[in-house]
């Protein structure tokens, strides 16, 4: 298998109190097979790697330590066997968080996934859920 990866990240604080962020990965794959498989997969893609993976990202700290971040998330196309017959589809998520200092050492994280309830599958066969939240509190000493 050959595998590489270009992978790019930025992040860039434009005012006081809001930050851009980003990442993407270009991604190439190949299968080389020996023997007996060579003529079924070899030079075919290896399942499951999308080509392009990316994120970008908005926050907003609206009061002290407290902040909003509204989060896009891209996976493309990838195949789900090695022949490269079943293409999975690519897709699109929208995600938010919020995150709240409560006192030095004590945090509160709410978060929304999947925001507009994109139907999708990051493995043939299994639906990824709906939309989802989770809430978190962290405390350090």
């Amino acid at each position: 298998v050959k595998l590489w990866d270009l992978s790019a990240r930025i992040r860039w604080q434009f005012l006081p109190t809001w930050e851009l962020g980003g990442w993407a990965s270009l991604r190439g794959s190949q299968i080389e097979a020996p023997g007996s498989l060579s003529g079924t997969v070899s030079g075919k893609k290896v399942p499951y790697f999308p080509e392009l993976v990316a994120d970008a990202s908005l926050k907003w700290q609206f009061y002290r330590h407290h902040s909003l971040t509204v989060n896009a998330h891209y996976t493309s196309e990838r195949f789900n066997d090695p022949e490269n017959n079943v293409r999975l589809n690519p897709y699109l998520l929208l995600n938010a968080a919020l995150e709240f200092q409560l006192t030095s050492g004590l945090h509160l994280n709410l978060r929304g996934e999947n925001l507009l309830n994109k139907t999708y599958q990051q493995w043939q066969g299994f639906e990824a859920p709906g939309i989802r939240g989770a809430a978190e509190l962290r405390f350090a000493l």
